[in-house]
C-alpha cells in the first residue's frame, strides 16, 4: 500500500502520531491536491486509523488539521465482499440501473 497516494499520506501520519499536520503537508505528500482528502477519510473509514479532525472528536483542532491519534487501529477493516449470487439478484432487481 505504501506505493499510492493513501500509502504515502499514512506513512506520513504515522511518522507523526500525535502531531498536528496540515492540509498542505498531506497535499504534498499524496503528490495530489485533490486526493488526499479522501485518502485520509478511506483510512478513518476503511481502515480503521483514529485520524482526528476538527469534526471528528477534536475540536481543538483548526479546519484543515488532521491527527493520527495511534499507531493502532481502532477498528477491523470492514469485509466489504459480496456474494456473487447477491450481486446478480440486486442487478436484475434494479433492472441493471442505479438506484
Amino acid at each position: 500500500m505504501r506505493g499510492g497516494s493513501k500509502g504515502r499520506v499514512l506513512a506520513y501520519l504515522l511518522e507523526n502520531v500525535g502531531k498536528v499536520v496540515t492540509t498542505e503537508e498531506l497535499a504534498y505528500v499524496a503528490r495530489n491536491k485533490k486526493e488526499f482528502g479522501r485518502r485520509v477519510r478511506e483510512l478513518r473509514t476503511e481502515e480503521g486509523y483514529a485520524v482526528a479532525t476538527k469534526h471528528t472528536g477534536r475540536p481543538d483542532l483548526n479546519v484543515g488539521e488532521y491527527v493520527l491519534l495511534s499507531k493502532d487501529r481502532i477498528a477491523e477493516r470492514p469485509d466489504r465482499h459480496i456474494p456473487q449470487d447477491v450481486q446478480r439478484a440486486v442487478y436484475i432487481r434494479d433492472h441493471h440501473r442505479c438506484r
